[in-house]
């Protein structure tokens, strides 16, 4: 009789749980994103989704600024694996069979399966005659030969398609001045489904690539995303659900698949899209605790100097940064101007040459940062 694994003790919920602790060190705030992702990726890696055809992408939505593109590039980090991102309204609709995506793909082509380190060898070959051993690295080789010679490669890594709500269409009643820019859009989503379903792709080698590659997608974690930030968008969730649309939360949480179908998307597109995670805009608290992760990381640096605000202060810029409404990106823009005003020699920024850092005084933000 098979043993029963208890649920908390599942390799996948484990994997989960990891995963979700290692984002957590990399990222603040967008917990439930981060959850969310977790889960799919987990039991992505387990093989969950693999086949072909099977609901497998990620669509990650949100305001501008608030961490997708982080979001996915601090996932790759965690799993040590390669990423490639483009936008999706930079990609041409002329590329013969939709090549320009498999070119892309091609830059996460795995050559040759990983060996096996050494110590994991010797402890498969416990205890197996030396005849069978010797085999057994014999069809090893013959396979992997075989599969070279079948031009056939596996992508494994990390896919981002970004700025996809970029390339939406209108139903054809309704276009008008932009017929050609639509045509293009429904092209596009044409060109993106091969991937969406996670089947096989063969490059042109026009890039620079090899050509002629034929490469399987199913191992790829396929991530698009998009801000969705047009009004025609909030227009089709506030349609369904008035009162899915508030302020902090905005449209986002409550968008659903038939309403990206609404939104111009193709059908078979929408069909492949596992799940929807909606990113959240930053509250002030999770600003604050950004600008004091890069100044205690010592990110914010001019000329060497660190630049150390008194406790009071951060309060006050994270306000700021909240006001930008671009998220995390707005405490770039903080930044910036802190070294303008560095550079200007503005009264309340005292420099302490013997620690080379930079204060910013409470006098200084009540000056030059009041609301």
């Amino acid at each position: 009789m098979e043993k029963q694994v208890p649920f908390y003790k599942n390799p996948i919920f484990l994997r989960y749980r990891v995963l979700v602790d290692e984002l957590n060190e990399r990222l603040i705030g967008q917990q439930f994103a981060k959850e969310r992702l977790a889960i799919h990726v987990a039991e992505h890696e387990f093989g969950l989704f693999q086949k072909v055809g099977a609901p497998r992408v990620l669509l990650l939505v949100g305001p501008t600024g608030s961490g997708k593109t982080e979001l996915c590039r601090s996932l790759a980090e965690v799993l040590g694996a390669k990423m490639t991102s483009v936008n999706a309204s930079e990609l041409s609709h002329t590329s013969f069979h939709g090549q320009q995506i498999a070119n892309l793909v091609a830059t996460l082509v795995v050559p040759n399966e990983e060996r096996k380190s050494e110590k994991d060898e010797k402890e498969d070959e416990e205890g197996i005659p030396n005849e069978l051993r010797l085999l057994g690295k014999l069809l090893e080789l013959q396979a992997a030969s075989a599969t070279a010679n079948s031009g056939l490669r596996k992508a494994r890594g990390v896919m981002v398609i970004d700025e996809i709500d970029k390339v939406t269409f209108l139903p054809e009643e309704e276009r008008k001045a932009s017929q050609a820019q639509e045509r293009h859009n429904f092209a596009l989503q044409s060109m993106l489904l091969p991937l969406f379903e996670g089947g096989k792709m063969r490059t042109s080698g026009h890039g620079g690539g090899e050509s002629n590659l034929e490469i399987d997608t199913s191992e790829l974690l396929v991530i698009a995303s998009g801000a969705f930030e047009a009004q025609r968008f909030k227009d089709v969730v506030g349609s369904r659900d008035e009162g899915a649309v508030t302020f902090q939360h905005g449209h986002w949480g409550a968008i659903q698949h038939g309403d990206l179908i609404r939104f111009g998307f193709l059908e078979e597109l929408v069909g492949r899209i596992r799940t929807i995670i909606p990113l959240e805009r930053w509250s002030d608290a999770e600003l604050q605790a950004l600008l004091k992760k890069q100044v205690d990381n010592a990110e914010w640096r001019i000329l060497g100097y660190r630049v150390v605000p008194e406790d009071s202060v951060l309060e006050k810029l994270a306000e700021h940064a909240s006001n930008l409404r671009l998220g995390a990106r707005g405490a770039n823009v903080i930044f910036e101007t802190i070294k303008h005003h560095v550079y200007a020699q503005i009264q309340g920024i005292e420099i302490d040459d013997q620690q080379r850092a930079i204060v910013l005084t409470q006098a200084y933000t009540d000056k030059h940062w009041t609301l």
